[in-house]
């Protein structure tokens, strides 16, 4: 008799894994199935039991740090996926060195000498197996200490290391001394004892490692189309775009041309002795492998809300300070000051400088990767308002005037035309940079979100006044900006996501910017693309649901007029359904066709991006700056740090998008910083540090891992061949896992079954196959299709009864937003008069938030899983699977069950089914939201 079953995959996995069967899987009180739990019942020596599987320091209710022991000999080499805090272990302490170091200091008259003596050591800690891919943060008593203030030789644990010098030396370069292959470990020169009470310090590492994962297994991971959301992409805008040499290759000192004052280094914040725009860029394509465009910022500042007002200016931070610095035939000594706020900072850094800039495109070229330079203004006035918001005042009520003011913002007034502006106007800004990158750039962006300009309604509009004269100012700078550059550079404009579509006006709608759209100076049509993709008050958001929200929601199925839900009655007023723009002819409601022409050109997305913070996707373009009047939290959002969900949004949407890259063919995210992390966010020069936690950076946080290629490495530890691994269906990241004891692979992979909810299965070619646990059939079968055997019923039930139904869960975790220190959260579906209850301990790097859904969904699908069925089906149902997930209907009644268990018994198969909970992973329309 053969049997499949989800609780005991046989003797195959069991050899090739190690350890027990996974009938452990949801064992509770030895009666229910599919409770995805792998702790034991609480009992009198959990304490004990717990400190086997996960070692902390506990004072109260608060979890301080892990446990460690560094000195120890014999400790576990710790085996680490994604990014973890490892506490060093010391490998080698070289001799130690005295400096004797001579101070004077006077009093009245007297002048006293006194020497000290300064200890140094060399020290060498182990890390972790290798090979890594980067450290990060250091810390030193869990306070981060600045590694620009120790020199250190960083080894990843490769196989072909060599012997390091410094410990070779030490050991008068013997050739005995080890190159400790496989093993990542740092090197220390010389620590200065006296910094640490003339102790020796213990350091902990912030340290990233990959999959290990052989060329000869890549083909696993794309036949499951699971990559890295790093991996994945393509094109990225690189920031801050102020700064006066934020963007330089070559190091700048700030110096007082006035006084004798040592210089300062402006752009060299980082322990590789190179500029700052070069160590974040280097670490661009360590992290994100597959760039193939760079889209960098260049801001000036605009000055006024008011278009008749308003200048376009570049700006410096400081007058009587070196280095030189030019924009266009801005200098240092006639520039304006950028604006300070009232504790007397910076509210932005200074406009790039034109050398500066011009190096780093070099440095990106030399990189081979294409530009698209992105011109941006800020405005430099009270609240730090959105460009967007840039308006033609009330008070200009005939069109003549209406024209006049839109002629004075972008080209300095009448007078002048689109290629020769005056100083100070928005084409002045514009074709300055034209003029300076001919030759540099493959595209350029000629503005970007100036949603109120370009929606300006002129309604009484004639032959001799446009109906949206800023629209025909943009194709008239178009124009001049292709003469400069060239056929051979794609020119553009950046649209707002709420801009591109079309405007509603007291006259109708018109897709206004179509005639900016089919000029034929525009290349492509451009999108900052942050659409609202979810409209979720609970924090359990889905990859699915994300997908779909491109293609349902708000925008594309309905709209908000004064926070009241309507229908669109007319599609082609969904502003979300790019894919119904693109492809067909548009008409004002005026009743004329606009010159655009289905499919005429690509789309790309100038800008796409969320923020790292809970509920993100809700409102994408959302982040919190305190200094910002447009400043805000997406909707429903706690305002807590998710680096998840980013991730997330990230991957489901280039993912969706990748069916449809005839239409749009270009993907930019925003955005990667020109500073190196973690120097940045961590040092307080900068002040926008702050916002680096719930802000759409990605530096430092597309840390995650693929789960399929997770689960392929501990499958080829086990000494399992990687074809005989089938991982298609688990798409899910990790953030981090810890493993510093000897598990067995099968505990470690069950570890990983509590937070991502998979099954496994076995073929009987001995094929392992990790399946989402999503995997729903469209088959509705009926009792009366049952067989019946021996005058039994043709569905037999068991009811599990409520008492013996868990109910509480305390999940012990390491906090990903917490600096990796121990958490432990406690979740209660309901309150009853019992109490089952599981500890669960697992050394998983993630969220609050993410450790709540999965609380949440143990316990719907334990409660859920509270009918297991056996009935008996002819072998024509042989296609069936374990973790199937089909519709049983008893009479009137209809149950959602999973298939656990199938016994192939002559021309009958035998089925054991649990009823199941497949909400969480099922995407909801909106029509089923609200």
């Amino acid at each position: 008799m053969l049997i499949k079953s989800l609780g005991n995959l046989g003797g195959y996995i069991g050899k090739s894994l190690g350890g027990g069967m996974l009938s452990t899987i949801g064992r509770f009180t030895g009666r229910t199935i599919g409770n995805y739990l792998e702790s034991e019942k609480v009992h009198q020596n959990h304490e004990e039991h717990n400190k086997k599987v996960f070692e902390y320091y506990h004072t109260g209710k608060q979890i301080h740090s892990l446990k460690t022991a560094p000195e120890a000999y014999g400790d576990y080499i710790p085996l680490i996926f994604g990014t973890v805090k490892l506490h060093g272990t010391i490998i080698w302490i070289g001799n130690f060195n005295i400096k004797k170091e001579a101070t004077s200091i006077t009093k009245q008259s007297s002048t006293h000498n006194y020497e000290h003596n300064i200890n140094y050591v060399s020290i060498g800690f182990a890390l972790c197996e290798g090979p890594i891919t980067k450290i990060g943060k250091i810390w030193h008593n869990n306070q981060v200490i600045n590694d620009l203030d120790y020199e250190y030789t960083l080894y990843y644990g490769t196989e072909t290391q060599e012997p390091d010098p410094l410990i070779t030396a030490a050991q008068n370069n013997s050739n005995c001394t080890p190159a400790f292959r496989g093993l990542a470990y740092i090197v220390f020169k010389n620590i200065n004892l006296n910094d640490f009470n003339n102790k020796i310090p213990i350091f902990s590492f912030e340290v990233t490692r990959n999959p290990d994962i052989t060329l000869d297994c890549h083909t696993t991971l794309q036949n499951a189309n699971s990559y890295n959301t790093a991996d994945m992409i393509q094109s990225i805008v690189i920031i801050p775009g102020s700064g006066e040499f934020t963007l330089d290759p070559q190091i700048q000192y700030k110096y007082n041309s006035n006084s004798k004052s040592p210089s300062v280094a402006v752009n060299y914040h980082n322990n590789f002795n190179l500029a700052n725009s070069v160590v974040s860029l280097n670490q661009l394509l360590n992290t994100c492998n597959n760039i193939k465009w760079t889209a960098p910022v260049v801001c000036w500042f605009g000055t006024n809300l008011d278009a008749n007002k308003c200048k376009i200016i570049p700006k410096v931070e400081y007058h009587n300070y070196g280095p030189n610095w030019q924009v266009a035939d801005y200098i240092r000594d006639n520039a304006q000051l950028v604006s300070r706020d009232l504790t007397g900072n910076l509210k932005y850094g200074g406009s790039i400088d034109d050398q500066s800039l011009l190096r780093y495109l070099a440095l990106l070229k030399n990189k081979k990767l294409k530009i698209m330079l992105y011109p941006i203004i800020m405005m430099d006035t009270n609240g730090k308002p959105w460009r967007g918001n840039i308006h033609v005042p009330q008070y200009s009520a005939s069109a003549l005037n209406l024209d006049n003011i839109i002629a004075t913002f972008f080209r300095g007034g009448k007078e002048y035309t689109a290629i020769n502006p005056k100083k100070g106007s928005y084409n002045y800004f514009i074709l300055h940079y034209a003029k300076l990158v001919t030759g540099k750039v493959d595209a350029f962006i000629i503005g970007s979100e100036l949603k109120k300009l370009t929606s300006t309604y002129n309604r009484f509009s004639n032959n001799a006044v446009e109906k949206f004269p800023a629209v025909s100012e943009l194709i008239e700078l178009a124009k001049a900006v292709k003469s400069i550059l060239g056929k051979q550079v794609l020119v553009s404009y950046a649209a707002d996501w709420s801009e591109y579509h079309h405007i509603d006006t007291n006259d109708g709608y018109y897709y206004h910017l179509d005639p900016l759209w089919a000029c034929d100076t525009i290349d492509f049509v451009g999108i900052d693309a942050y659409f609202p993709l979810t409209h979720i008050q609970d924090s359990n958001i889905t990859i699915e649901k994300i997908k779909h929200g491109w293609e349902s929601g708000e925008g594309y199925d309905y709209y908000f007029d004064n926070n009241q839900l309507k229908q669109f009655n007319n599609m082609d007023l969904a502003w979300k359904n790019i894919k119904h723009w693109w492809s067909k002819y548009h008409t004002n409601s005026d009743g004329k066709q606009t010159m655009w022409i289905p499919k005429m050109k690509p789309i790309w997305f100038t800008e796409f991006g969320v923020p790292s913070v809970d509920k993100a996707t809700n409102q994408p373009n959302i982040f919190f700056a305190p200094d910002s009047k447009d400043q805000q939290y997406p909707k429903y959002s706690t305002g807590a740090v998710d680096f998840l969900i980013q991730s997330k949004a990230i991957k489901a949407s280039l993912e969706y998008w990748q069916q449809y890259s005839n239409m749009v063919e270009n993907i930019f995210l925003w955005a990667w910083d020109a500073r190196p992390y973690p120097t940045w966010p961590t040092n307080p020069y900068w002040k926008d540090r702050e916002l680096w936690p719930t802000g759409h950076w990605i530096n430092g946080k597309l840390t995650s891992i693929n789960l399929a290629a997770m689960i392929l490495e501990l499958c080829i530890k086990s000494g399992i061949d990687s074809s005989k691994v089938d991982v298609t269906s688990i798409d899910d990241e990790v953030a981090g896992l810890l493993i510093t004891k000897n598990h067995k692979t099968i505990d470690v992979i069950n570890m990983l079954r509590c937070c991502y909810f998979f099954d496994i299965k076995t073929s009987a070619i001995n094929k392992i196959s990790f399946m989402k646990r999503n995997h729903k059939t469209n088959l509705q079968l009926s009792a009366r299709q049952c067989i019946i055997e021996s005058n039994q019923a043709s569905v037999n039930h068991t009811i599990i009864a409520k008492n013996q139904i868990l109910n509480n869960i305390n999940l012990k975790f390491i906090d990903a937003n917490n600096n990796y220190c121990l958490a432990s959260f406690n979740y209660t579906l309901e309150q009853e008069n019992y109490s089952q209850q599981y500890n669960l301990n697992l050394p998983i790097v993630t969220s609050l938030q993410n450790v709540q859904n999965i609380c949440q969904t143990i316990l719907k699908n334990a409660n859920a899983e509270n009918i297991v069925f056996s009935f008996i089906l002819p072998i024509s149902y042989a296609y069936l699977e374990v973790s199937d997930i089909i519709t049983l209907i008893i009479e009137d009644m209809k149950f959602i069950i999973r298939i656990m268990n199938i016994k192939y018994s002559q021309l009958i198969i035998i089925i054991a089914a649990v009823t199941t909970n497949i909400v969480s992973t099922a995407t909801k329309t909106s029509k089923e939201l609200f």
